[in-house]
């Protein structure tokens, strides 16, 4: 500000003032030395952006237009800025933020109550007549950072608003007060596909045909979206831009996602395990954690330490499919999610990964409430006896794959013990054979190689007479 003095007062009618280096913390900016000047007394039009101002509110009666963030408002302050307007013959239109208000309640007994005193809710509205004039001058009570013409908007017209926006951009205009929110959440808002991909230096939300991508420009971040023009947010890390986003868009209440996917390379796993605290610590807000309504999860990241954080914030019963690709076994990552609700109540399940044995033969049993199960795993006999004869008694068990390259055992036993013979060719033309499953038209088939296990239950249709195939999700 140390410039504002060598302006031309006549001159300058409109300041403009934004925290650049820190758009989203808590700096305050002092005025009691710039109000004192020529040039801020021909100021018209003022925006603070960023920063919360000391001042008194008294500086700015002879402003026209006005938006700034105020420490503390009185009610004193509103009184001399009545009177300011009704006597001013130059219309205003003041919005103040304020983080204090002293004496609030003094305002019902300065102004009587207020126009729309009846109406549930926290703001209050107030009306005036200007003597020898037919106009009024409004003044409203603020409380959070909405604009009150679009807080007294009917339900219809916000809906409207709403539907003409990008998702990002609804759910930020969403968080800003209750009423907008209410109205936002009478419906539950559905999006079919989302993907976090994380790259070096970059991190790319998908939301179905929506894109931004939140990339590293030296010490700034520059946000790109495929409908929409670049821009720069200086001094501020992609990271916690993308992060603060994507916050906002799941502590949405009625938010439903069909398909969730992470794509995380091995270099970025430092970030993945920011993004997945940032998304618990948003669903643990106000101490009740909320459930992520996902169908379909897919992980592709270096091991399971960062997503089986985030499996038991998803709803149970509601997550379907799981598929979980990495390439770095660890136990005890299995240990905390083969007993949860969600593991438990989920469907199908897919786990791959760049080595041979990616489940640890001990869990495989953990595996045999699935109706679809494709897995990499290098089971014993015994194991492997076990867990076939566990899931073909399950009726609603559909295929089960078992990929290994380093079996534990010959197959010819597994055979053997299985009592199957009279080997035929599938019609992928691996050799097949086929037990019949007792009090049931349906039957079990195995397909055989030296690394691959698959078990389908067929069922027979009596209309054409034929067993149809349960085919394979994944692979």
């Amino acid at each position: 500000m140390l410039v504002l003095p060598f302006l031309l007062p006549e001159t300058l009618a409109s300041l403009r003032l934004t925290n650049a280096f820190k758009a989203r913390d808590e700096r305050t900016l002092e005025l009691n030395e710039i109000v004192q000047t020529e040039q801020w007394k021909n100021i018209q039009e003022l925006h603070v952006e960023g920063l919360f101002v000391i001042a008194s509110l008294r500086d700015f009666a002879h402003i026209s237009r006005l938006e700034v963030n105020i420490m503390t408002v009185t009610p004193e302050d509103l009184i001399f800025l009545k009177e300011a307007f009704m006597t001013m013959a130059t219309p205003k239109d003041h919005t103040y933020y304020y983080e204090k208000f002293e004496d609030k309640e003094k305002l019902d007994t300065v102004f009587g109550p207020s126009i729309n005193a009846s109406e549930a809710g926290s703001k209050k509205q107030w009306e005036f007549d200007i003597p020898e004039n037919k106009e009024k001058v409004p003044l409203f009570r603020k409380n959070g950072k909405t604009p009150p013409e679009l807080v007294l908007m009917p339900d219809i017209v916000l809906s409207n608003i709403f539907s003409k926006l990008d998702l990002c951009s609804g759910l930020k205009v969403r968080n800003t007060c209750t009423r907008l929110r209410s109205v936002s959440n009478f419906g539950t808002i559905f999006c079919n596909h989302v993907c976090v991909a994380i790259e070096e230096e970059k991190i790319n939300l998908h939301f179905d045909d929506f894109q931004v991508a939140y990339q590293k420009l030296g010490h700034n971040c520059v946000v790109q979206t495929d409908s929409g023009p670049t821009h720069v947010i200086f001094n501020e890390d992609y990271k916690n831009v993308a992060l603060n986003d994507l916050k906002s868009i799941l502590q949405c209440v009625n938010f439903c996602i069909n398909h969730l996917e992470f794509m995380v390379p091995p270099r970025c796993e430092r970030i993945y395990a920011k993004l997945i605290f940032t998304i618990i610590k948003s669903l643990e807000n106000g101490g009740r954690p909320k459930k992520l309504k996902i169908e379909v999860l897919l992980n592709n990241s270096s091991n399971l330490g960062k997503i089986n954080k985030l499996i038991p914030f998803m709803e149970p019963g509601y997550l379907n499919t799981m598929l979980l690709l990495f390439n770095k076994t660890r136990e005890q990552d299995f240990d905390k999610i083969v007993d949860t609700q969600q593991w438990l109540q989920c469907e199908s399940v897919g786990i791959h990964g760049d080595i041979g044995e990616i489940v640890p033969s001990k869990y495989l049993n953990n595996f045999s409430h699935f109706n679809y199960i494709d897995l990499h795993c290098s089971p014993t006999l015994v194991e492997m006896l076990h867990f076939a004869q566990t899931i073909t008694v399950s009726p609603t068990f559909r295929l089960c794959q078992i990929y290994t390259s380093m079996p534990g055992f010959h197959y010819e036993h597994f055979l053997a013990a299985l009592g199957l013979t009279d080997p035929y060719e599938d019609p992928d033309g691996g050799i097949c054979y086929s037990l019949a499953i007792p009090d049931s038209d349906d039957r079990i088939t195995y397909v055989l190689s030296e690394e691959t296990c698959v078990i389908r239950r067929e069922k027979y249709n009596k209309d054409t007479e034929k067993y149809e195939r349960s085919l394979a999700l994944f692979f």
